[in-house]
Formats: C-alpha cells, structure tokens, sequence
C-alpha cells in the first residue's frame, strides 16, 4: 500500500476517522430500550382519547376503558357480519416507546382474541382476521378466532 499516495487525499483519512469516532461513540452510549410494559390508549379518533385524558397530564391512561371501547365497537361491527351468532373480542393493548406529544399515542396492539359462534367458522373466521387487519392496522398473526363452546 503506498501511504504517500493516501496521504495527499487527506480529507478521505478525516472522513474515515471522523466513521470510526462515531462509531466508536455510539457503541458506549447506551440507548435507552423502548418500555413495552406500560399501557396507553390508542384509538383512531383522537377525540375519544382526549375526553379520557386530564389536559396537559403527562401520565399514561389506564388502558382497560380504552380496550374496553375497542372490545365493545368489535363486538357490534363482528356481529353484523352474514352468518355470526355470537361473538365477544378482547382487545390487549401495549405500549410500543413512543414519546408523548409525538403526534402518536405509542401504543399498539399486542393481540386480539375472538370467540365467535357461526353457521360457517371457518368463513366466519377468515371474514373476521379480514376486519380486524384493516380497521386496528393489526397484522393477522396476532388475531386469534376461536369457536365459542357449543359450536
């Protein structure tokens, strides 16, 4: 290797320095790790979290009346759907480390499970994970559609 050669591009040694100085630096910063355990409300109407929240409070909600709502609203639009019975959903939601006041509430849905009595489960089934994917933005492996008792 001919280092005089190198060195007379010196702005390519300063920029190759200034790489592994970054580097180096960001393998010491600890990064801070994203909570997944507390609970936040999400909801596609912001008016509906912001009749929950105290104004200007900083805390997170209780998620159990916002995954109530969401469970209630499943349960009335599932309902309607050619060939279901009955039906009951449980909305899990759980905090994906967004920072408040982002624009985002940071939340996400950890899972849905449906129990669902119908003519046809199978077609039942696939109509609801359908549904589900496209109004809660919830990928379809984690909706589980099960067979109430009886069926």
């Amino acid at each position: 290797m001919d280092w005089q050669q190198l060195w007379k591009q010196k702005w390519l040694l300063f920029v190759a320095a200034v790489g592994v100085l970054m580097l180096v630096v960001g393998s010491m910063v600890q990064a801070h790790p994203a909570n997944t355990s507390s609970a936040l409300p999400v909801s596609t109407s912001t008016s509906f979290t912001n009749a929950l929240s105290p104004a200007n409070s900083s805390d997170p909600l209780p998620a159990a009346p916002i995954e109530r709502h969401y469970d209630d609203e499943l349960d009335a639009i599932l309902a309607k759907i050619q060939g279901v019975r009955a039906v009951n959903v449980m909305v899990v939601l759980t905090n994906q480390g967004n920072l408040a006041g982002s624009g985002s509430t940071g939340v996400g849905v950890a899972g849905v499970l449906v129990t669902v009595a119908a003519d046809n489960f199978f077609t039942a089934k696939t109509e609801i994970v359908d549904a589900i994917t496209n109004v809660l933005d919830v990928p379809a492996y984690k909706i589980s559609v099960e067979p109430q008792k009886g069926d």
